[in-house]
């Protein structure tokens, strides 16, 4: 990926917003647009020559009318929007991009007679899926979100994802779901692989996971009642430390709480909704941190 002059001056800037601007889109737009007109679109949504069954462009129209089809949230036609106009649908964009990368293929001119080309004013095409245009094409978007600061990126799988701080990330990576529970490293990664994905809901969802995991690490030490066996895996991660036992123990309690007073544990009447990114985020990290420092013990 292109490394610009500001970069190596002043270094990256962090990935903090979660904001497609109409920059933004503007810039999805051209990139769109280039695809578009090397005909890598054409493959799916083809105009077949009128003297053949040869593919000879693409079929902007049909394309639009999957768009339309599957992504009802995204303002039509495909277009730049001007300064002063409404931003696209945050999601829609995202789901836009998704659609736009599984569509990609590699098209090859064909050898076509020049008076065929003369008249018809096209070219005809064969193409192949080797995935080179479509790494391209996360080159081009993630480049376009590094730029602006989104925490958004495009996986080589055709998926976006959202990127961890981090200092996060590496807790989120070094754990390992091996411990002797099974049923424990199945919630954990799912809730892990949830937090990525970039719509709230599925963060939501994250939470959930990653609590239910909470409360059964409460019982790993299946000899002993719930309360008994949370004491006896504090007194283990505290090595004999008085003092950051005692922290341990409000820690574990307060995750209790809030497991139980917001729309987490239960869904009943009167419990506290989580709904901005930031909150989440925040919950979701403390609780990851007091699991890795768990799994350490447990391995």
């Amino acid at each position: 990926m292109m490394e610009y002059f500001s970069d190596k001056e002043k270094g990256k800037s962090p990935l903090t917003t979660e904001e497609i601007s109409i920059e933004v889109w503007n810039a999805i737009v051209a990139v769109f647009k280039k695809y578009e007109a090397n005909q890598m679109f054409s493959e799916n949504f083809p105009v077949i020559c009128p003297e053949g069954v040869l593919i000879c462009g693409f079929n902007k129209e049909s394309f639009e009318d999957q768009v339309k089809g599957e992504i009802s949230d995204l303002t039509m036609p495909i277009k730049r929007i001007e300064t002063d106009g409404e931003q696209q649908d945050k999601y829609a964009v995202l789901d836009f991009i998704e659609l736009c990368y599984n569509n990609i293929s590699d098209p090859q001119k064909l050898w076509c007679n020049p008076q065929h080309i003369e008249y018809h004013n096209h070219q005809h095409y064969s193409f192949k899926d080797e995935g080179k245009n479509k790494l391209l094409f996360i080159e081009d978007i993630n480049i376009i979100f590094k730029r602006n600061s989104i925490i958004f990126y495009l996986e080589k799988d055709g998926q976006i994802k959202r990127a961890i701080p981090k200092g996060m990330k590496k807790i989120i990576n070094d754990i390992a779901f091996k411990t002797s529970d099974k049923k424990l490293n199945e919630l954990l990664e799912e809730a892990y692989l949830q937090f990525a994905e970039p719509k709230i809901e599925s963060r939501v969802e994250a939470i959930k996971k990653i609590w239910a995991a909470f409360e059964r690490l409460k019982t790993y030490y299946g000899n002993k009642d719930k309360k008994n066996s949370v004491k006896e895996l504090i007194k283990n991660l505290s090595k004999e430390n008085k003092a950051f036992q005692e922290e341990l123990d409000v820690e574990f309690k307060k995750l209790t709480e809030i497991g139980n007073s917001f729309a987490i544990r239960h869904s009943e009447r009167g419990q506290k909704e989580l709904k901005k990114p930031e909150h989440i985020d925040y919950i979701f990290y403390r609780m990851a941190s007091l699991i890795h420092l768990c799994l350490n013990e447990l391995k």
